[in-house]
């Protein structure tokens, strides 16, 4: 069975490229899938359910070019299953409390301060449940 992937939405190329690296050296199986805006993550969203094929989990940014993650993630919550139940992480440079109130109320997971460490992030990631490569000491559950 392939892993169902993890959507990035993320803007920014080097913390695309800190999260592409703390899930490859995590040796988590779920491929990585980028979008820069709210419209090309909409775009794949809407796509993938068609194929049956959602991602495990939204790392979402919250300063996006067309708006902001939690207006994405007010999207997501809005469609009818199984959008609507996906798994949402934040990795931000907010430090607004009422950005944090806003994405726990739509249900994210967790909430993170960029910078994030690679570890924390990686762990955060495992933690939700992704399955990690072969070899790896007691396995989690692929999503």
């Amino acid at each position: 069975m392939v892993a169902r992937p993890i959507l990035l939405v993320e803007d920014n190329d080097d913390d695309v490229m800190l999260t592409r690296h703390a899930v490859e050296t995590s040796e988590i199986r779920n491929p990585l899938h980028h979008a820069s805006t709210i419209g090309q993550a909409k775009r794949y969203l809407t796509k993938l359910v068609s194929e049956q094929n959602l991602p495990a989990l939204l790392v979402l940014d919250l300063q996006l070019p067309d708006g902001t993650g939690i207006e994405l993630l007010e999207w997501v919550r809005s469609q009818p299953p199984p959008i609507q139940e996906l798994p949402a992480l934040i990795v931000t440079g907010s430090y607004n409390r009422t950005d944090q109130l806003r994405a726990e109320r739509l249900g994210a997971i967790l909430f993170l301060r960029k910078p994030v460490d690679r570890l924390l992030l990686s762990t955060a990631i495992v933690h939700l449940g992704l399955r990690l490569s072969e070899g790896q000491q007691g396995s989690l559950i692929e999503q």
